[in-house]
């Protein structure tokens, strides 16, 4: 199987001010893998930074939010898509 393009880390943010930023990576970099990918290249080394909500639903909570989208729908018509984006 094929390797994936880009190699993705998790990290823990630790501090910022501004636009710089500290982070704890959680595991080992794989040093060899960047050194091949970048071998021979000159310009900048971009990374990406995502912030993940830990305000995720239960189960039970998901649920209810579809039937409650259902619901919706079969009041007012209105697409399910559009309740998606609207609750999420």
């Amino acid at each position: 199987m094929f390797k994936p393009l880009i190699d993705s880390y998790s990290a823990v943010l630790k501090k910022f001010k501004g636009k710089d930023i500290s982070a704890t990576i959680n595991e080992e970099v794989n040093i060899d893998r960047l050194k091949t990918m970048y071998d021979g290249y000159d310009g900048d080394r971009v990374i990406e930074i995502r912030f993940i909500d830990p305000r995720r639903f239960t189960v039970q909570q998901r649920n209810f939010i579809y039937a409650l989208i259902g619901d919706i729908f079969i009041d007012t018509g209105m697409p399910t898509d559009f309740w998606k984006e609207f609750f999420y």
